[in-house]
């Protein structure tokens, strides 16, 4: 780990420690929040004005992972731009990450890309070189072939990967197919985990469309009506239904399923669903049950605490599996971020 780390200014860790909630520990054990602390020293405190954990619900395993997101061009090139070779991060990727901050401070590339996401599995965390996965969200001011030239530019700079032509065809024609009915708010390669294909965040013009979507492609998850039933009773609990799909020369048979909740009863049933298919541990529920009744939406504080939304997986090899993401938003994003609001002080 990097603990020894000096750290002139103020980092995200200061930000999850000051901000951390007792019950947190009760999700994450103190050993994961001690690594995921010690790791995020390397992160300055005004970088990231969104940020937060990925747990798993299904699993015993108390530890998440972390996830952080910047729309600042030239804070992330100063950031990369100071950081060291003999930090946490693989050497060849932080080199990608530089040139790719070079690329972004371009005025009209800055005016293309949204904001970049990067996503840390623990394990990832616990090495001496981390790897990750990397996303970026294209303005919606873009046309389809501008996405895809983006796309293609974007992830040879930072992982130094050649999309195939084919794959980059097969983009189109999903953007094709999604014109006036949803948008692409995300496009990401889940590096870490050894998978170069496209990983797409869609979002539809209303909660089923996701659904009709798949229906129209033939997805193989269609086949297996206990899944479709069961997104389709979830949905009564989502104010929004995104999709996540993997595309290379076609649509990965996985696929996700972002399921956003406007209120605590909203998200309390949601959770009582997931445990009744056996997707969330009892233990598990209590636990988010009980963080969600102590969050507070304090508007004097620099950085709120709060649900972000729900995720369930389809994997026609493993079978489903469930998440949550509990996030860190700077009070200025709030407003516009959180659809699960706290008890108001």
């Amino acid at each position: 780990m990097i603990s020894t780390l000096q750290v002139k200014e103020k980092s995200m860790s200061d930000i999850l420690e000051h901000y951390n909630l007792p019950l947190i520990s009760d999700i994450i054990n103190d050993v994961a929040i001690k690594n995921i602390w010690d790791f995020t020293k390397i992160f300055p405190e005004d970088l990231c004005p969104f940020f937060g954990y990925e747990i798993q619900l299904g699993q015993s395993t108390d530890n998440a992972d972390f996830l952080c997101c910047t729309a600042d061009s030239a804070k992330f090139h100063s950031f990369v731009s100071s950081l060291d070779s003999s930090l946490q991060i693989d050497k060849q990727l932080l080199h990608g990450l530089q040139i790719f901050s070079d690329y972004w401070k371009n005025p009209d590339i800055a005016n293309q890309i949204n904001n970049i996401w990067l996503e840390f599995d623990y394990e990832e965390m616990e090495k001496t070189q981390s790897n990750f996965c990397f996303f970026f969200g294209p303005k919606t001011n873009i046309n389809n072939l501008e996405t895809i030239l983006l796309a293609e530019q974007v992830f040879f700079k930072v992982f130094n990967k050649q999309l195939k032509p084919s794959v980059l065809k097969h983009f189109l024609e999903i953007l094709h197919d999604l014109k006036n009915k949803a948008r692409i708010t995300q496009i990401g390669m889940m590096h870490s985990r050894k998978d170069h294909r496209l990983r797409l965040f869609i979002q539809g013009k209303h909660k089923l469309w996701a659904l009709e979507f798949l229906r129209s492609i033939k997805h193989s998850s269609l086949f297996n009506k206990k899944f479709t039933a069961f997104i389709e009773t979830v949905s009564k609990y989502c104010s929004k239904l995104d999709l996540d799909i993997d595309i290379s020369e076609k649509v990965g048979d996985a696929l996700g399923f972002e399921c956003y909740c406007n209120s605590s009863d909203d998200a309390i049933a949601l959770l009582e669903s997931l445990v009744k298919e056996g997707l969330c541990l009892s233990s598990k529920s209590d636990q988010i049950k009980s963080y969600l009744v102590a969050l507070k939406y304090d508007a004097d504080k620099k950085f709120i605490p709060f649900i972000s939304h729900f995720k369930i997986v389809f994997n026609p090899t493993k079978g489903l599996s469930a998440k949550v993401y509990i996030g860190y938003v700077s009070k200025n994003l709030a407003p516009k971020i959180i659809q699960l609001k706290p008890t108001q002080i």
